[in-house]
This record gives structure tokens, C-alpha cells and sequence, in this order.
């Protein structure tokens, strides 16, 4: 997925990014430092999905004080990256160019 940014008028910014995005340079100095993840992927422990990955993404409900992101996000997956994928479009189409 394409690196989404979003930058607020307060200077707060808001982005999802891949692997390899170079924060410093286009963020400005200490933009690595202040990142945070969105969600938390994870595999499930037991059951007939055991060692599927799915993508909680509690910790954005947290860090924006929305419950509407307290969800996980299904279907669970055998694929680590189409796990990745899925969050990186719903923290994309939900979050980035959903905040005002």
C-alpha cells in the first residue's frame, strides 16, 4: 500500500506507511521517535484458526479516544501480509482521510 499522509493545521500528522519510509526525511528530525502503531497483529492462540494472524486495532481506539476503532479486523488469515494489507487500508480509509 502507498504511503497516505495527512498533515493538520495544528501540526499534527496523520499517515500509514510501508516498511522503509523514510520518517526523518519526510517528517522532519524525531518524526521515527513519535510514531505509533495503529494496531496490534497478532496470530490466533487456539481453535480451528490457531496460527491464523488478525489485526486488533484497539490500540487506535486508544490512542484517539474513538471506540469506533475498537474492532479486529476479519476474516482472520494464514498470510501475515494480507493481514497487513487489510490494516493499512482500514487505518487508511477510516483514520487518515477520515480525520478532520
Amino acid at each position: 500500500m502507498a504511503t497516505v499522509i495527512k498533515f493538520h493545521p495544528s501540526g499534527r500528522v496523520v499517515a500509514t506507511w510501508d516498511e522503509g519510509f523514510p520518517f526523518e526525511a519526510a517528517l522532519g528530525p524525531g518524526a521515527l521517535a513519535r510514531r505509533r502503531r495503529a494496531s496490534l497483529i497478532d496470530t490466533v492462540p487456539a481453535g480451528p484458526r490457531a496460527g491464523h494472524f488478525y489485526a486488533d486495532m484497539s490500540h487506535l481506539a486508544d490512542l484517539t479516544g474513538d471506540d469506533r476503532h475498537r474492532v479486529c479486523l476479519l476474516a482472520t488469515s494464514p498470510c501475515e501480509a494480507d493481514v497487513r494489507a487489510a490494516e493499512a487500508r482500514y487505518v487508511a480509509d477510516e483514520y487518515v482521510r477520515a480525520t478532520a
